[in-house]
């Protein structure tokens, strides 16, 4: 199955999430040689309580401890493996089979091994899967033949693209409160969608909250700070002075697409009044700055065809947003409503020569 997805999609993906199947581990170490295979962090912790004697869990310091060692972000895989083993030896746990079992397996479920990879810290638990199934499950049922599932495949992906476009209008109506007097946050305002600019804002702020200039050390053309946030995390930034280019080894960036505090604070103390373009990344921009995800950059054409492909997606895009603001300001007022039906009745005659159904029929239907 998986040698069919490969041949099917044309590339092997770059990570996969799955339970504690081992099939499935033995079946992507042979076929998906070059996908990352990262096991359900969630449905690990939910077996806990069956794993492990209940008089270890009533401990409330040990799962505090636990905890923060697990779902760390920050720790690397050598900080891991110590405070792991530190707990182990504080709690008395070195005789208990599951906790020496997850630690041998732990390449396969832990943050620590997954802070290289782009989005890694998101994805922890087959979640994104679990809630797609559970979003076609509403549309399709077992006994459909193949013609009435994609029938109703169809309506789900309708579905899906009205949740888009109504999202993509609040995008491009709604105006973020700012928290700071910065410029690169109007910036940011202007580029991310509101869920990923309210991310982006918390880690402006903790800049913000900042007023003293960290040291920093000159080495050839490369200035290096070591900066302590609020929650006494230290990132270690390396700004190449020449390219204008930041490296901070929170890898944030590397791991959500978004800049940390730490580079914030420079930005801020360098005058800086955009987030350059390589920190601005693809993933979480709004529509109409979207660019492909998917399509290979060697492979992109500077065709007039792809200009006028180009702008028709704009224009798409502005049709969107200008219908769901009519259809938000006349929706509250009956008169407005049916004058807005008629004028789209009246455009539909004359640009296509049909008629939509009249508003009695679509009362009576």
């Amino acid at each position: 199955m998986l040698s069919e997805f490969v041949e099917c999609m044309g590339f092997a993906p770059k990570l996969i999430i799955t339970d504690q199947d081992w099939g499935m581990k033995l079946a992507m170490e042979r076929v998906l040689t070059s996908t990352r295979h990262r096991w359900c962090m969630w449905h690990i912790m939910m077996k806990l309580p069956e794993k492990v004697p209940k008089r270890i869990l009533v401990n409330e310091e040990l799962k505090k401890d636990l905890g923060s060692c697990i779902w760390s972000e920050l720790l690397e895989p050598e900080e891991f493996e110590e405070t792991w083993l530190t707990i182990m030896d504080q709690y008395g746990l070195q005789n208990e089979s599951w906790f020496t079992t997850m630690f041998t397996q732990r390449e396969y479920w832990i943050l620590a091994y997954f802070r290289d990879f782009p989005i890694g810290s998101l994805l922890k638990t087959t979640s994104f899967s679990e809630s797609e199934n559970s979003f076609f499950r509403r549309y399709t049922k077992p006994h459909f033949n193949l013609a009435g599932f994609m029938m109703h495949y169809n309506s789900a992906l309708d579905a899906q693209r009205n949740i888009s476009e109504r999202l993509d209008f609040s995008d491009a109506s709604k105006v973020p409160i700012l928290s700071t007097e910065q410029l690169f946050e109007k910036h940011a305002a202007a580029m991310y969608t509101d869920r990923i600019f309210q991310q982006v804002q918390d880690e402006i702020v903790e800049a913000h909250r900042r007023r003293r200039m960290p040291h920093f050390e000159m080495e050839d053309n490369t200035e290096i700070y070591a900066i302590m946030d609020s929650h006494r995390n230290i990132g270690v930034i390396h700004h190449e002075v020449g390219t204008e280019s930041y490296h901070c080894d929170c890898e944030l960036f590397l791991r959500r697409g978004i800049l940390c505090c730490h580079i914030f604070l420079l930005f801020k103390n360098h005058d800086v009044k955009e987030i350059p373009e390589t920190y601005i990344g693809t993933r979480w921009l709004k529509t109409p700055l979207l660019k492909s995800v998917h399509n290979d950059p060697s492979e992109e054409a500077s065709s007039s065809a792809d200009s006028q492909v180009d702008d028709k997606r704009v224009v798409v895009t502005k049709l969107h947003s200008l219908y769901f603001r009519l259809f938000q300001r006349a929706q509250s007022n009956g008169n407005d409503i049916f004058a807005l039906f008629d004028g789209m009745e009246e455009l539909s005659q004359k640009l296509f020569g049909d008629t939509v159904p009249s508003v009695s029929s679509l009362g009576k239907a």
